[in-house]
């Protein structure tokens, strides 16, 4: 399969002067499916015949986009992947053992081991048909935020359902909360450590968002108006540059695959405000 968007297949911020970076070539490849698109890949790849496919809800999402659906009254999250990385996979796994550098196969293998390990998280269901990917997923072409690089094939994933509500959607939590979201953020860390990176390499990719690329912000500083903002932001990448980068201390640091992006809106909760379970992994990087 070669896909059909005409788009970037870089894989750094920047690999030529006149190439978008990874971010804007993210803007650009969002999925923009309209909700009869989205009904459709999912019936056709992932309902029985007869079943009903609808949506519930639609999620928010930074890159991909996610959707609360529901086929014959069992929920599902269906997520259809971000173009950059879609292409990524689309492009690796047709070689033997290449999709194992992309950050779809590395989601995967996350999302499998934590289960297998005490800790709630999605799983992907594999589709109704007969497929030739070596991840439980499928390929549709797909409309994105850009109309110069629509259609574009994109990889659209079916997860099982983790209930519960996200931590950022309750109004008071209890300290009690709090203190459970430590407890299990240092059991998800012990659970992440124990995976097997050797054949993992996109954990090992350039990611903008991975904090040891800190000093790599210099050039969105640019973007920040207020004079005493733009001067905190300055002041820590030097500060990062300096006793980090420069002194070397940060290669003394330990190194470990971590979710990094352990935040308000990933974290889910039970009635009771208790961790029930973690999601997201798109920015799972070894640090």
């Amino acid at each position: 399969l070669v896909s059909s968007c005409r788009c970037w297949t870089g894989d750094n911020i920047m690999t030529a002067k006149d190439e978008p970076s990874d971010e804007e070539m993210r803007k650009r490849l969002l999925p923009n499916p309209s909700d009869e698109d989205l009904i459709a890949a999912v019936t056709e790849s992932f309902a029985k015949p007869g079943q009903k496919v609808s949506i519930v809800k639609k999620l928010e999402s930074y890159d991909d986009k996610n959707f609360w659906v529901d086929i014959d009254g069992t929920h599902y999250l269906a997520k259809c992947h971000n173009g950059v990385e879609s292409n990524d996979f689309i492009n690796l796994y047709t070689e033997e053992s290449a999709h194992e550098k992309s950050v779809i196969y590395l989601q995967t293998a996350i999302m499998k081991h934590l289960n297998e390990n005490g800790i709630t998280t999605s799983l992907p269901q594999s589709p109704i048909n007969d497929h030739e990917l070596p991840i439980p997923a499928s390929i549709h072409e797909m409309p994105v935020h850009s109309e110069d690089d629509s259609p574009c094939d994109l990889v659209l994933r079916l997860f099982s359902w983790v209930p519960g509500r996200t931590m950022d959607s309750v109004k008071m939590l209890p300290l009690e909360a709090l203190a459970d979201a430590g407890r299990y953020l240092g059991k998800l860390s012990g659970a992440l450590s124990s995976i097997d990176t050797s054949k993992l390499a996109a954990c090992k990719r350039y990611h903008q968002w991975d904090g040891k690329n800190t000093r790599d912000l210099k050039g969105f500083v640019q973007y920040v108006d207020d004079p005493t903002r733009k001067s905190m932001v300055e002041s820590v990448i030097a500060a990062f540059e300096e006793e980090l980068i420069d002194s070397k201390e940060a290669e003394k640091l330990p190194v470990g695959l971590i979710h990094a992006d352990f935040n308000d809106a990933n974290i889910l909760l039970d009635e009771h405000c208790f961790v029930s379970g973690v999601i997201d992994f798109g920015d799972t990087v070894e640090r």
